[in-house]
């Protein structure tokens, strides 16, 4: 796994459901871990071993089931600048006790790179997406990589961040880069599953950065 110790700019990152203190998820998603101690410092290793201290990590929901004092622990073990997109396990109570977190949201999009490329991010996956017709990724957590794609998204921009999908093609429990992502997508296109037709992707000066 590639360390982050010499890097010098800042990178985006992805992840999603990595259910921090939660007994069961071991069984029902075959995590190899002994105990929520072992899961808690290989999560931890593996994310630090990739993230930069300024590098942006957006979690894609379903973080914790920790108390406040213990979740905020963690997220101070953890590199990075953390951006929560809240999950359904995510709950307000326990968010407005917890220190760690850059931003919390319920879904966000962002444009990246020189075109300016459209990311939806949110918990739990879209049929239809926002512009998923000209190019559009659309990244989302929840379904732990067990989710079956209507025939119409098996090639498309989208895909499974949780931790337990990411390592079955990773190989580790971090986050996906979002050099990676464009990496995958390459291969994927741009679909419709409504009225819209596909269309050419967009281009940076069609809609302002943000």
């Amino acid at each position: 796994m590639p360390s982050a110790d010499h890097q010098e700019e800042a990178r985006r990152w992805f992840i999603s459901d990595l259910h921090y203190g939660h007994q069961n998820v071991l069984r029902h998603c075959n995590r190899p871990f002994r105990d929520m101690e072992d899961q808690t410092n290989v999560l931890i290793d593996d994310w630090n071993t990739l993230v930069g201290p300024q590098d942006i990590v957006y979690v894609l929901g379903d973080f914790s089931f920790y108390t406040p004092a213990e979740t905020t622990n963690i997220l101070q073990a953890l590199k990075g600048q953390k951006i929560l997109i809240r999950g359904n396990h995510d709950h307000s109570k326990d968010l407005a006790k917890t220190r760690g977190w850059m931003r919390v949201v319920d879904k966000l999009e962002l444009r990246l790179g020189e075109n300016k490329q459209r990311v939806v991010l949110d918990h739990n996956p879209i049929l239809s997406w926002h512009q998923m017709h000209r190019g559009s990724i659309h990244l989302h957590g929840h379904c732990h990589g067990f989710l079956d794609y209507p025939e119409k998204l098996k090639r498309a921009r989208i895909l499974d961040v949780g931790v337990d999908n990411l390592q079955k093609f990773q190989g580790h429990w971090g986050p996906i880069s979002y050099e990676s992502v464009l990496d995958l997508m390459s291969a994927r296109v741009s679909t419709s599953v409504d009225s819209h037709q596909v269309r050419e992707p967009e281009t940076a000066d069609e809609h302002p950065h943000y």
